[in-house]
């Protein structure tokens, strides 16, 4: 059965005697790039206003990825990407006006979106913690067959950024040539350990706490509703360029 990203039954927004959208029902599956089309005045706005949380419906029911939009931390971050796909997908609809090349540009950025959150964007949002390991033999440490160590630093549901081995005085160090040596051959993993335990190595790891994780939600959902918002004046300014 295929998910449904966004659902909207009945939907309407009356502002006093005016109806900005009427009678809204919709079904948008997962994995689906769609573009939202009418004319001025149809209620597209109102529509991902509703969405997105901004706007509460007058009658009828509007879920995104199976809750109530707003209802929330949780929920609050689907909706920011949510929001900024289908805005996304709208504003270049509005730029490009043919929809295949509308929808591939669409795609394209979101998906490098995707990509750049949690490689460029996501490790500033919030402080991250530091922790140095300790190299023993009782260390739960792996170490893989390109060399490159993996220590568990013990902190439950934290979120591991970044590790890098320091030798005896603490400096950034590559694997020393005997353990290099070591894991060319073969040798047990846990004989190669010990030879980095002899020679006092640490293990220094960057990451992010389990108790920066909704602060994090809460972050990145804001950062895709302000481009969403962003992305929404801009279309409504090259509509009116354009009427």
């Amino acid at each position: 059965m295929t998910a449904t990203v966004l659902r909207a039954h009945a939907l309407g927004k009356k502002y006093k005697q005016r109806w900005a959208l009427a009678d809204c029902t919709l079904d948008i599956p997962a994995g689906r790039v769609v573009g939202l089309v009418g004319p001025n005045g149809a209620g597209k706005s109102t529509l991902l206003n509703l969405a997105s949380g901004l706007l509460t419906p007058t009658t009828g029911t509007v879920e995104v990825c199976g809750g109530r939009p707003a209802s929330g931390a949780a929920q609050l971050a689907k909706v920011g990407f949510v929001a900024f796909a289908f805005i996304l997908g709208v504003t270049v609809g509005v730029l490009v006006r043919r929809t295949l090349p509308a929808m591939a540009i669409t795609l394209a950025v979101f998906i490098a979106v995707q990509i750049a959150m949690p490689l460029r964007v996501r490790p500033h949002l919030a402080t991250p913690a530091h922790v140095t390991v300790p190299i023993t033999a009782t260390t739960r440490l792996s170490l893989g067959n390109d060399e490159s160590l993996s220590v568990n630093i013990g902190k439950p549901g934290a979120w591991l950024i970044s590790e890098q081995t320091l030798d005896t005085a603490g400096r950034p160090s590559a694997l020393p040539a005997s353990v290099t040596d070591c894991v060319n051959s073969r040798t047990s993993p846990d004989i190669c350990i010990g030879k980095l335990a002899d020679l006092h190595y640490q293990q220094l790891a960057t990451y992010q706490p389990a108790r920066n994780f909704w602060p994090l939600q809460w972050a990145e959902a804001g950062l895709f509703l302000a481009l969403s918002l962003a992305l929404t004046g801009s279309c409504v300014w090259r509509i009116r360029r354009l009427s």
